[in-house]
């Protein structure tokens, strides 16, 4: 099957572009309201998941239902990447409105999971050393009970910690192509 790229990861000559190079720190437990709060006491908690061998519609129906912007892609119930609504729409786009055929393994990205446990500076850390705006939060089990993203964090950051987080993603972004 056709693997599509999202746009994002694509420089403007359609190359692969080099993400997450080097990591930047985004915070210090300064920047945090409350640098005792867990990444499971913010997150959008929920057992919302896509297995990777499903039909790429089945993606973009849990996107809708859950009103996330990124679902966990899981393997054996194990997170193994995400996918987002953007990369549905990107698919749609480059097949002429048919993904009937296409897959969520064809439209995933690698994701980096975090503890519901884990302090909320380590969903910050992360976010920056790959990128990201948003994790899937996984439990003991290791299984997706998630999701939390930078909206989610937000109200936990000084003003300070605001403008470091917002820099330091975007700096970790790939180019958007023109």
């Amino acid at each position: 099957m056709e693997r599509i790229e999202h746009p994002a990861l694509q420089d403007r000559r359609g190359a692969r572009a080099a993400a997450h190079v080097e990591p930047v720190p985004l915070t210090s437990e300064a920047d945090l309201v409350n640098p005792m709060y867990t990444v499971g006491e913010v997150m959008r908690a929920g057992e919302v998941a896509c297995d990777e061998d499903e039909p790429a519609v089945c993606a973009a129906a849990r996107l809708r239902e859950s009103g996330w912007p990124c679902v966990p892609v899981t393997r054996r119930r194990h997170v193994v990447g995400l996918v987002s609504a953007d990369a549905v729409a990107a698919a749609v786009a480059a097949r002429g409105g048919d993904v009937t055929r296409c897959r969520v393994e064809d439209l995933m990205t690698p994701a980096t999971c975090v503890s519901a446990e884990a302090p909320l500076s380590e969903a910050l850390r992360l976010m920056g050393e790959r990128g990201t705006s948003s994790l899937p939060v996984t439990g003991s089990s290791g299984r997706p009970v998630g999701l939390v993203s930078f909206f989610d964090v937000v109200p936990h950051l000084t003003d300070r910690g605001v403008r470091k987080v917002l820099a330091g993603i975007a700096s970790r972004r790939a180019p958007r192509p023109a």
